[in-house]
């Protein structure tokens, strides 16, 4: 059975794996982590009113928290972690909206996810216990948004110039464009996946934080707060660590 020295650590049953440990019976306990970042620009086409607008998107950043991480070991030669995120809160500084009828500026907007329950992303690694490889190795992140925990607000102000454009339709098309495009979000999310999980296992300083520099770091987290076995354990909760 496994033992964990520290008071926040308790044993947790998971459900088959997924997109989300929906089915574990956890307890939410021990520290919280702020997560703070940028978010590459993003660039996307829509159609509205019969015309093609080209929409960009930059100077994006998020901030929020997590709440807790789990590991799961059920099989020898892989483990996964869950980070429960809550509250992130993605921030557009500016839109800009161009077509034939006309142009549109936009002000920063706001993107709230996980604001109703945690919003889990599941780390899945590779172990080996090879000493010419990797201890670790990061196979794939898992993260996706449920429909009703997450949702696009309005930008803060509207400059519209041209034949038809105006704020209302500009501030329906944004959004409505926001939402249809939910993958790309998913994606900007998943790239920055590492920077989160850095919080919880830091790399070393001067090192980019990426796939290939948080696996060792993980590796090492694990290891030193006594929780990494290469035999297949129960789902435990890392409250320990969130620190």
């Amino acid at each position: 059975m496994f033992r964990c020295s520290t008071p926040f650590c308790i044993a947790v049953a998971l459900a088959a794996l997924s997109c989300s440990p929906a089915n574990a019976a956890l307890k939410l306990v021990g520290s919280k982590i702020r997560v703070s970042g940028r978010i590459a620009d993003m660039t996307q086409m829509t159609t509205a009113s019969g015309y093609q607008f080209r929409v960009g998107l930059s100077g994006l950043s998020y901030q929020g928290r997590v709440d807790r991480a789990l590991l799961d070991q059920k099989d020898s030669e892989k483990l996964t972690i869950w980070l429960a995120l809550r509250d992130i809160v993605i921030t557009i500084n500016s839109t800009s909206i161009s077509g034939r009828p006309g142009r549109a500026n936009c002000g920063p907007v706001n993107i709230q996810l996980g604001h109703r329950r945690d919003l889990w992303i599941a780390y899945d690694f590779k172990k080996s216990s090879d000493a010419r490889q990797p201890a670790l190795k990061l196979l794939k992140t898992r993260f996706a948004l449920p429909a009703d925990n997450w949702s696009v607000g309005s930008p803060s102000w509207v400059r519209v110039s041209g034949f038809g454009m105006s704020r209302s339709k500009v501030v329906t098309g944004l959004r409505s464009g926001l939402i249809e495009n939910k993958k790309q979000i998913e994606k900007r999310m998943i790239d920055v996946s590492p920077t989160m999980l850095s919080k919880v296992a830091p790399v070393p300083n001067n090192t980019p934080v990426d796939r290939r520099s948080i696996a060792p770091a993980v590796h090492k987290k694990l290891k030193s707060s006594g929780f990494l076995s290469m035999k297949p354990e129960p789902a435990i909760d890392l409250a320990g660590i969130l620190s």
